[in-house]
């Protein structure tokens, strides 16, 4: 029996341009991404998408979306320069 696949698009352009983009890339520790992600949820800061990838060589890098009003607060918590 054939399994039926729902796809869904959502026109998401809108809620996309009220929010910041912040980047955190990282070289060589393993679980290095989730102490970022601890620390953003202890200071109660939701992130809106999160995409990472790894670039090899333990290479290893993240792009994350905040609302707007957490971004300051975001880069305070995690030491952004």
């Amino acid at each position: 029996m054939k399994e039926k696949v729902r796809v869904l698009v959502v026109d998401d352009s809108a809620l996309m341009r009220k929010l910041i983009p912040t980047h955190v890339v990282f070289n060589g520790k393993v679980g290095a991404l989730t102490g970022v992600l601890g620390k953003l949820a202890k200071a109660n800061i939701n992130l809106v998408s999160l995409s990472a990838v790894t670039a090899g060589k333990r290479r290893y890098g993240m792009v994350f979306w905040v609302k707007k009003k957490d971004v300051a607060r975001a880069a305070r918590v995690l030491g952004a320069r």
